[in-house]
């Protein structure tokens, strides 16, 4: 093993005191070193995918329909276990689920954080954050790098109890009960990393800021309470799922902590993954059996699927590239609710998702939020400038809202009336859900 080296020195060498530190290369080189049951490293089976990936779209465009995986095809995972589609269909297998933290946080937010003052905007806003190193950071020049220093300031606190990112920008985080829950989300398979070498040779971008996020924060979030959850993005197959689960694994066991700590939402968002939905599930569910001590581990790490409108379009553009009639002729008008095929594909991967005891989760809108709690402004339009603080109030009363004006567990928008708030305000009630949500 002849180790990792730069691409551009000069350019890393700025992180080589926090980020690119002796230790977490070698250990990083030692974990790419872990061998399949056919004798690949981590980095020989990715590129074999990837060839696979090739294939498989050279077979599309020469007619062959896309299809689900034969019941009865041999899956083949990286430890050497096998299975079958029939198996996996048909045995009693649950994913983990959400962990206990994402309670009560029910909108997700995405955005880069190579800026620490970003990192802050995104935290202050008390839900879910995915700090993003994949289609919202551009691997131009240090970015990776500048994310992962950012990213490390955030998991940090300092002896006073504060995290080291507070203050970055001249902005200040709330306090650590209203933040949000910070979701990572590395880049895919797909792409090389451009600053490090391994054994002279490039290595995937995903698998160095897997390493290096949870080098560098996952015992600390640990330590605090917090979840360590990824998103992973542009999974085409069950063996790309395997891959990643298998790696995460010996990410864990190089780093001491507990098999299954790493907790998994996965983006559905290319249509060849929706015809391996539940495959994949169960590929990030399953036991691993450590080739190393022989023994197997329980390392479940799904908590459930995503669904996306725009890769998931582009990726039908994309597919069927040599078929022109398979392309809509007005994207803009394929919308979730307005086009049977994309609400079937949001309902199957739903559906899939809560028969495993999975979490399924919409795609990202193109909105802005800019806050969470609402304010006696928000109800002037449908309770007057006099009537918006008394109709504040009686939301707050009847335990739709917290205090701040934070909507509680007991909205329920599909109810047949807001349950405790006075009968004067029910005449209001879809102007008022449409005000919550």
């Amino acid at each position: 093993m002849k180790g990792v080296t730069f691409v551009k020195p000069s350019l890393a060498e700025e992180y080589t005191k926090d980020i690119l530190t002796p230790d977490a290369l070698r250990e990083f080189a030692e974990v790419l070193a872990t061998k399949s049951a056919d004798g690949r490293t981590f980095e020989e089976v990715r590129r074999a995918l990837l060839k696979a990936r090739a294939g498989a779209q050279a077979r599309i465009d020469a007619g062959k329909p896309l299809d689900f995986l034969p019941e009865n095809e041999v899956i083949t995972f990286f430890d050497g276990t096998t299975t079958t589609p029939k198996q996996i269909r048909e045995s009693a297998w649950k994913a983990d689920g959400q962990p206990r933290q994402f309670a009560g946080r029910y909108v997700q937010l995405t955005g880069p954080c190579a800026d620490p003052g970003m990192a802050i905007t995104a935290m202050n806003t008390g839900q879910q954050w995915m700090a993003d190193s994949e289609d919202a950071a551009a691997q131009t020049t240090d970015t990776p790098l500048r994310t992962q220093r950012s990213l490390k300031l955030l998991c940090a606190w300092t002896p006073e109890g504060t995290r080291a990112i507070d203050g970055a920008g001249g902005k200040r985080l709330k306090p650590e009960n209203e933040l949000a829950i910070m979701i990572y989300r590395p880049r895919g398979l797909h792409l090389d990393d451009r600053h490090l070498l391994v054994d002279k040779k490039t290595v995937g971008g995903g698998f160095v800021d897997s390493w290096l996020f949870l080098k560098h924060n996952a015992k600390s979030l640990l330590a605090r309470g917090l979840p360590v959850a990824f998103y992973l993005p542009k999974i085409e197959t069950v063996q790309e799922c395997d891959l990643w689960h298998t790696f995460l694994y010996e990410v864990e066991k190089k780093l001491g902590i507990p098999p299954g700590t790493v907790k998994i939402f996965q983006l559905i968002e290319l249509i060849q993954a929706t015809f391996q939905c539940e495959e994949m599930m169960y590929a990030f569910s399953r036991p691993v059996h450590d080739r190393q001590t022989g023994r197997v581990v329980e390392a479940s790490l799904y908590i459930g699927p995503n669904v996306g409108r725009w890769d998931y379009l582009a990726s039908i553009y994309r597919l069927y590239q040599a078929d022109p009639s398979a392309i809509p002729p007005a994207p803009h008008l394929v919308t979730m609710e307005a086009t049977e095929a994309l609400a079937s594909y949001e309902a199957y991967i739903s559906d899939l998702g809560r028969k495993r005891g999975s979490v399924p989760w919409g795609g990202m809108s193109a909105n802005i939020l800019l806050r969470a709690a609402a304010r006696p402004g928000d109800f002037e339009k449908i309770a007057g400038k006099e009537g918006a603080e008394p109709l504040l109030k009686a939301l707050q009363d009847a335990g739709l809202l917290d205090a701040k004006g934070n909507v509680t567990d007991k909205f329920k928008p599909e109810a047949p009336a807001l349950e405790g708030l006075p009968g004067q305000f029910q005449g209001q009630r879809y102007a008022i859900i449409g005000i919550l949500q």
